[in-house]
């Protein structure tokens, strides 16, 4: 990262309060699409839940948002930890019972445990490159708003 790169994340990240705001508008069946900034994504749910799966349906965007936060976090102060990442990666699972939401059973509507596997490829000191994972584990936003589902954090060296 380049030292302007990092004056930019210091910047932002002094900043005391920022709004995100994102629209979410059906479009037609099961699917949905998300814009924010001029970005736009789709929205499906799977066939046996009435889409067509077309796209990513809520949850795995969500666990995708939290596996991106990570990584994100990791590249943006590795240069903090000492350490030059190389690649970053993380596979992201959630268990989740649909019958919740659907009224079927009495469990909860959403993840009911997430398993967050980071895979790093960096330079550094094994100990720099730990403090690095946890300090990305540990203050990603998307993380910090999942509390109250266990997210189990895994660091896996490559």
């Amino acid at each position: 990262m380049s030292m302007e790169g990092d004056a930019r994340t210091e910047k932002r990240a002094q900043a005391e309060g920022v709004a995100l705001r994102a629209e979410a508008r059906w479009a037609g069946g099961m699917k949905v699409r998300v814009a924010s900034r001029g970005h736009e994504i789709s929205v499906d749910e799977p066939s046996e839940l009435g889409g067509e799966d077309t796209a990513m349906n809520p949850m795995e965007l969500l666990l995708g948002a939290l596996g991106a936060c990570v990584t994100l976090m990791c590249v943006a102060f590795a240069p903090k930890f000492r350490v030059k990442v190389r690649d970053a990666r993380a596979t992201i699972e959630g268990d989740f019972d649909p019958r919740g939401f659907q009224g079927l059973a009495d469990v909860r509507y959403g993840f009911s445990r997430v398993r967050l596997d980071l895979r790093l490829d960096a330079e550094g000191d094994e100990r720099d490159v730990e403090r690095l994972a946890h300090f990305a584990f540990e203050r990603c936003p998307v993380s910090d708003t999942l509390r109250g589902v266990e997210v189990e954090k895994r660091l896996v060296r490559e």
